[in-house]
This record gives structure tokens, C-alpha cells and sequence, in this order.
């Protein structure tokens, strides 16, 4: 009689190396699903590797060094970006109260009122 080979999902691999961790007789449990002990025992070395590996890469809650860098480079130029909106606020305050005197000491017809009515206050 030849045996045919059962291919199982990954899905299934895991469930069934999880419910292996609570059964005591490994050998009836492979049995009843029509799976070789020594592929089960080779799946749970496997998931156990995977596992290290995935705990001792860096925690995928914290950035990458790289990530890190680009961050700290991003608020960087946020920073320099807003002094240099600061600046130009304060420039912009200057133009408005030296066209407010440029008004106040200007004659009525020269058009420098009219030309300034615009300037926010």
C-alpha cells in the first residue's frame, strides 16, 4: 500500500503544533491526522526558530537607526523652517509699520495711502 503525502497549510501546521504542546500522546495524535511524529517534532523546531529569530531582531515597536536619523533630519529642517517663518513674520511686521509711518507722514494726494489701504493690520 502506498502512502500518499498530506500537504498542510501553514495555518494548519500551526494549530496543530499548538494543540501538540497539550496533548500527552503524540503518536495517537499524528496518527488521527495522518502526519509522521517526526514532521510535527521538525514543525516545532522550526516555529521555535522562528520565533528566536523574530525576538532577537529589534522590537517592532522601536525605529530603526536609519528611521531614527531620518526623523531627527525631518525635525531638524521643521525647526529651521519655523525660525525662518518667525524671521519672516517679524520682517513682514516691520515693511507693515514703516509703510504705516510712510502713510502718516505722506501728503493726501500721493496715492501712497490708497496704495497701502491693503496691508492687513
Amino acid at each position: 500500500m502506498t502512502r500518499t503525502e498530506r500537504r498542510f497549510s501553514p495555518g494548519e501546521k500551526l494549530e496543530l503544533v499548538l494543540r501538540s504542546y497539550t496533548i500527552r500522546n503524540i503518536r495517537s495524535f499524528c496518527r488521527r491526522q495522518g502526519l509522521d511524529p517526526a514532521t510535527l517534532y521538525r514543525w516545532r523546531r522550526e516555529l521555535s526558530r522562528q520565533a528566536l529569530t523574530g525576538w532577537s531582531s529589534r522590537s517592532p515597536g522601536r525605529p530603526s537607526t536609519r528611521s531614527r536619523r531620518t526623523v531627527d533630519s525631518l525635525q531638524s529642517k521643521i525647526e529651521q523652517a519655523l525660525k525662518r517663518q518667525e524671521e519672516l513674520q517679524r520682517e513682514a511686521r516691520r515693511w507693515q509699520l514703516l509703510a504705516r509711518l510712510a502713510v502718516c507722514d505722506a501728503p493726501e494726494d500721493s496715492g501712497l495711502r490708497l496704495l497701502l489701504s491693503g496691508l492687513p493690520s
